[in-house]
């Protein structure tokens, strides 16, 4: 079982001066957990879980705040593989996924996107 996370941030630095921050992805939360079957000369199956919890938010550069556009967001996978050649994966959500579109949001995307 480990737990970690991450964020990355997208910067706007063609302006000069003062780099802008644009957005922000944040995967924390990430748990994990494997389990094996093994013979003497093979693998038979491998369990796999994991969960973590998505965000995301964009700065608005009009307030100076991030505002979120996808609200935590709880993901849950499970993989099974066995021999010689199963494979199943489930992936599931136990909350809505929340997205906020704001005018600030809509301009900065097509900004970034010209």
């Amino acid at each position: 079982f480990v737990e970690a996370g991450t964020t990355v941030t997208i910067i706007d630095d063609m302006l000069g001066d003062a780099p802008l921050p644009l957005y922000e992805l944040r995967l924390s939360g990430l748990v994990g957990d494997a389990e094996f079957s093994v013979s003497e000369t093979s693998l038979r199956a491998c369990q796999v879980q994991l969960g973590a919890s998505l965000s995301a938010a964009h700065f608005n550069p009009r307030n100076g705040y991030w505002e979120p556009f996808v609200e935590q967001w709880r993901l849950e996978a499970v993989g099974l593989l066995r021999a010689p050649r199963h494979l199943s994966l489930a992936v599931t959500a136990p909350d809505n996924l929340e997205l906020n579109l704001s005018y600030a949001l809509v301009v900065s995307l097509a900004d970034t996107a010209s």
